[in-house]
């Protein structure tokens, strides 16, 4: 007797039509097969018919050995960036601005085929990838990924910070002596004095070798910050005009959509808030240096004015950059606090700045100046600056008045002689040939010549004349010569 084998239809589970067409779908029904052997005729070849029947199963009374196969994704139906760029045959900026390359699939070489390639040296590309690994490894939505990444670049640089937060007080505390010596390199270089120069800045180098110091360490930590947030500023608007179509729903809150900008302004204020804090707090939160200075108040001042002023052009930007900003001002407030802690002080081993020495009777500064007396100290140094600017002018013109007036030239000829060798200089320079060059270089010798030669005479009509003739001979022979 052959043996029975029946196969039964199990109807799947239907996978959600998302209205976009693909290759990969499920099929309706699976089929199983499941052999019967006769019991008493076990060698015999068993003959096989189908019986379909639409028998209810138990799924989990049947091993599906489909597991230990490739599978395919969770949802079969929806296609990835790829499938939309290459098989949909609509022009690129169709398709990222489509609603189906919202909910696409994407991977990291899709930036590649979107157009996002860049080479070795572009920051800006980097970050990028770095943001798009970020999103696909942790699973993070687009705003959490930008937070991630932006901490981790923070975190990343926070030995470098603390490094330089050691120097900067270590260079506070011998800043007097540091001020002492430039102020005696400067007068030995007044006094021309080769031998007091060296000794001198022998001195200041031995000073700055001892305590480990140097005034150019300072810049470091900006020269390396800004690469970074140049780099995450055009990644995020790259990202946002392209636009990356993931974006358009990877936002939080009141903006679900990062490639345009904020319609309440919450995020620009926020973030420009946060920058006022810094800059009143201290962005190394050790108050190294905050006094060192008597006019970093008004420069503290000017700042949050201008923060405030550019609200209105901040908030044209795309939301994903304005969540950059504000997350990374919040992480620099939040580290000047924590490193305002005397724990965390005595942890990182950060010395306390020495106290700055009380300035001369008559001479005291208001570190926390408010708006207005900012304000009354620019127009202030405006109008000293306008004022020394008139006096040097006026300086000037007395000069060359006195000299007009020790040569009876008329008034206003020094003037014109400045001119007159102006003039020369530009026509030698404009000379068609080199020997053409030379041969005006050399009538303009001539005509310096003529005029030296003429100085003497010029307190009286009969030398003004000869002065006059010979310059003009000396201009026609130069324009023969020319031709």
């Amino acid at each position: 007797m052959e043996a029975d084998r029946t196969t039964r239809h199990v109807r799947g589970d239907r996978r959600p039509d998302l209205g976009v067409s693909s290759t990969r779908r499920l099929d309706t029904y699976h089929t199983y097969s499941i052999p019967t052997p006769h019991p008493d005729l076990a060698s015999a070849q068993p003959a096989t018919h189908n019986v379909t029947a639409d028998i209810p199963i138990d799924p989990s009374a049947v091993t599906d050995p489909t597991p230990l196969l490739p599978q395919p994704p969770a949802l079969p139906n929806i296609p990835s960036l790829e499938d939309l760029v290459t098989k949909s045959g609509l022009p690129l900026e169709d398709v990222l601005n489509s609603h189906e390359a919202v909910h696409a699939a994407l991977k990291m070489s899709d930036l590649k085929l979107i157009g996002l390639e860049h080479g070795v040296l572009n920051i800006s590309g980097w970050v990028q990838e770095a943001l798009t690994a970020m999103h696909l490894s942790t699973g993070l939505p687009w705003w959490g990924s930008i937070a991630a990444l932006t901490i981790t670049i923070r975190m990343c640089l926070f030995p470098l910070i603390v490094r330089t937060l050691k120097h900067n007080v270590r260079l506070q505390a011998v800043q007097p002596q540091m001020t002492a010596l430039f102020k005696r390199l400067q007068e030995a270089k007044t006094a021309q004095d080769p031998q007091a120069q060296q000794v001198v800045a022998q001195t200041l180098t031995n000073l700055m070798k001892t305590h480990d110091v140097s005034p150019f360490r300072p810049l470091l930590m900006p020269l390396v910050q800004m690469p970074f947030f140049l780099g995450m500023f055009y990644a995020l608007r790259k990202l946002a005009t392209l636009p990356l179509p993931q974006l358009k729903e990877g936002g939080l809150g009141w903006v679900t959509d990062l490639t345009l900008a904020d319609p309440y302004y919450i995020l620009p204020i926020t973030s420009m808030l946060f920058t006022n804090l810094v800059l009143r707090v201290g962005a190394d939160g050790t108050g190294a240096g905050q006094n060192a200075n008597p006019n970093m108040g008004h420069f503290r001042n000017a700042l949050g004015v201008a923060t405030v002023l550019a609200i209105p052009f901040i908030g044209k930007m795309p939301a994903a950059v304005l969540f950059y900003w504000t997350f990374t001002n919040l992480f620099t407030l939040l580290q000047a606090l924590l490193l305002r802690q005397p724990a965390v002080k005595s942890l990182l081993k950060i010395p306390t700045p020495p106290p700055v020495a009380a300035a001369p009777e008559g001479e005291s500064v208001n570190q926390n100046p408010s708006l207005l007396e900012t304000w009354r100290a620019l127009r202030e140094a405006l109008s000293t600056r306008g004022e020394a600017w008139q006096k040097a002018k006026a300086q000037a013109e007395a000069r060359s008045a006195e000299l007009e007036r020790a040569k009876g030239m008329k008034k206003g000829s020094a003037l014109m002689v400045e001119r007159i060798k102006e003039a020369s200089v530009a026509e030698v320079s404009s000379a068609p040939s080199a020997s053409a060059a030379q041969e005006s270089t050399q009538g303009s010798a001539s005509t310096a010549a003529s005029w030296m030669e003429g100085e003497e005479g010029q307190n009286t009509k009969v030398g003004r004349e000869m002065v006059k003739a010979r310059r003009i001979a000396a201009a026609r022979d130069r324009r023969t010569r020319q031709q």
